[in-house]
C-alpha cells in the first residue's frame, strides 16, 4: 500500500524503478515534490516503514493525522492555456 500511495501523491514510485529489498532498506526516501509533514511522516514512519511489524495497516492508515486533515482546494499546477491548434 505504501508504494501505491507514494506514487499517488508524488506522481514516481519511491525507490525509482529498482523494487530490489537491499535497494529499499539502504536507499533514503526522497520526495520529488513538496508535501505536508503529515503526509511524509504517514509514507516514511508508517506506509514505507522498512519493519514490517511497525508498518500501518488500513486502520492506523485510516486514523492518520495525514488522513484526518481537512481537504486542501487542488490548485493547477500551470495556468497557461495550451492552445488547440
Amino acid at each position: 500500500m505504501g508504494c501505491i500511495l507514494f506514487a499517488m501523491v508524488c506522481g514516481s514510485l519511491p525507490y525509482g524503478d529498482d523494487t530490489r529489498v537491499v535497494q529499499m532498506i539502504q536507499k533514503p526516501l526522497h520526495f520529488p515534490k513538496p508535501l505536508t509533514t503529515e503526509c511524509k511522516h504517514l509514507l516514511r514512519s508508517g506506509m514505507l516503514n522498512t519493519d514490517s511489524e511497525r508498518r500501518y495497516d488500513i486502520t492506523e492508515l485510516r486514523l492518520s493525522l495525514w488522513m484526518r486533515a481537512p481537504a486542501v482546494p487542488l490548485t493547477p499546477y500551470s495556468t497557461t492555456k495550451i492552445s488547440a491548434e
